[in-house]
């Protein structure tokens, strides 16, 4: 059972009989003329529940007192593996291993490739809709030095750890946005030397930084530099920034490079940096399986929306600047509205249980206009929609284009 998907009804389940599910009512009850009710989704989950079959309706009798506890309803809601889009569940087990969680829908190798944009349907991304983009972008840089996040950079990122990069982009961030014309030219001078710096330092690895982490956060302070120098419309900063282009779009490659094989050997999610957890040593607790996959989730989909960004920022200036049109690809990332502002594991699990968290590619993307509201849809969906469809079709599915971003 997918996250978010209707179980058959009370009546269909104590009957051991097909549900059609459809709402209000089955055809079954109807056809029976008696109360069609469906379950809510539990408030808390068990990932996997060792059940004899043979005793049909008294399986709860074969759970374990831990199991009970999670799952006190009357009627048997086993949410299995699946919950979390674990696919390969071993057979037997409460809780999922380590090698189980390896196999959650947003480690598998196909959700790291990058595909070919399809241009079918498609609109031509107009100036208007360009200079949009770099505004929602200045609005991300703003609202990382107000929140410490944004749509790309998660709030508990770089709550553990905070890399050296990080804190020089982030002071220099800082004093841009508080600048005034006299200390205008002295903070350019210091974002022009931090940006160099950083791309020295990288320069001096000759090998492949094979830590996620590591390679995002150097990606993050390129980017922020960037959104900068690009979009701030000072003449000699734009010249800079220009000839970083081609290393914005090359770090986003490898940083997506060394993700996707810390995602297919296990490191990302038994080595971590995001993940502080209560028990280090040994086997780790329910509890901890919650953060591991949760800060999994937070690495990997931070990977997929700087990927995301850093290849749309240097993508709308080529256009800008050069005037030539380069389509990077498409790549699945989460476009539900508050999946990526969960404040807890628990939180997180939940709204994976319980909706469509609508994790998808960017050529799937133009289904959202038709089975979901705007209000439904995050900041780098709506982003990506109105790229790829044009504020026509925005205004027509029910966006305020109007409105600030």
């Amino acid at each position: 059972m997918r996250p978010g998907e209707i179980r058959a009804c009370s009546a269909c389940s104590k009957a051991k009989r097909k549900c059609d599910k459809q709402l209000p009512s089955c055809q079954r009850c109807q056809d029976k003329n008696i109360k069609c009710n469906y379950s809510a989704q539990p408030s808390v989950f068990v990932y996997g529940v060792d059940i004899d079959q043979s005793h049909g309706g008294d399986s709860m009798a074969n759970m374990s007192v831990e199991a009970y506890a999670l799952c006190p309803n009357s009627e048997l809601n086993l949410l299995g593996g699946d919950i979390l889009g674990i696919t390969d569940m071993s057979p037997g087990v409460l809780h999922p291993s380590m090698a189980d969680l390896q196999s959650a829908w947003f480690l598998t190798p196909e959700t790291w490739t990058v595909h070919e944009r399809e241009s079918v349907s498609l609109s031509a991304a107009t100036p208007t809709v360009l200079h949009r983009m770099i505004r929602k972008t200045q609005a991300w840089l703003q609202e990382w030095v107000c929140t410490g996040s944004n749509a790309f950079i998660h709030s508990q990122l770089y709550k553990t750890q905070l890399p050296g990069c990080i804190q020089d982009t982030f002071m220099a961030a800082s004093s841009y946005l508080s600048r005034t014309p006299e200390t205008e030219e002295m903070i350019f001078r210091i974002i022009d030397e931090r940006s160099c710096q950083l791309v020295r330092s990288k320069e001096h690895c000759n090998e492949l930084v094979q830590d996620p982490f590591e390679s995002m956060s150097r990606l993050h302070a390129l980017l922020m530099y960037q959104i900068i120098r690009l979009f701030d419309g000072e003449i000699r900063q734009k010249h800079l920034a220009r000839k970083h282009i081609p290393l914005l779009r090359s770090w986003a490659s490898e940083m997506l490079q060394c993700t996707a094989e810390a995602a297919r050997n296990g490191n990302l999610l038994a080595s971590n940096r995001v993940a502080d957890l209560d028990s280090p040593m040994g086997e780790p607790s329910t509890a901890d399986q919650e953060k591991l996959l949760w800060h999994a989730w937070i690495l990997s989909e931070s990977v997929r929306r700087t990927w995301i960004v850093s290849q749309s920022v240097g993508a709308i200036s080529t256009i800008l600047l050069d005037g030539r049109v380069e389509c990077p690809g498409g790549l699945m990332f989460t476009t539900r509205k508050g999946v990526w502002e969960a404040k807890s594991a628990l939180s997180w699990i939940k709204l994976c249980a319980e909706r469509n968290v609508g994790f998808m590619h960017r050529n799937e993307i133009g289904r959202i206009l038709s089975e979901t509201s705007p209000g439904e849809v995050n900041d780098l969906g709506h982003m990506m929609l109105e790229l790829d469809f044009g504020l026509d079709v925005m205004e027509r599915w029910g966006v305020d284009i109007n409105q600030p971003l």
